[in-house]
């Protein structure tokens, strides 16, 4: 699941800490070279999260950021049966 956030490392920080067992596995951001969003991942099982936030008023969820606040962008499912 993808959420756009005001502030990708704070979430990421907060999810893992109040919520026991969700790991942070990755990062990409200004450090790695990614100019357009930071970002974090957190795992916990099969369960991942990916906390993204704009870097810049160009970025296409900005606007979107700015108007709703944080949401959900992707939500992937699988159905089994």
């Amino acid at each position: 699941m993808r959420f756009f956030v005001g502030n990708a490392r704070q979430s990421g920080l907060l999810l893992s800490q109040r919520f026991p067992g969700f790991d942070v596995v990755a990062y990409a951001g200004l450090e790695t070279r990614l100019r357009h969003e930071a970002g974090y991942v957190l795992r916990q099982g099969d369960i991942t999260f990916v906390l993204a936030s704009p870097l810049s008023g160009d970025h296409p969820e900005s606007q979107r950021l700015i108007l709703h606040g944080d949401g959900v962008r992707t939500s992937p499912l699988e159905v089994t049966m």
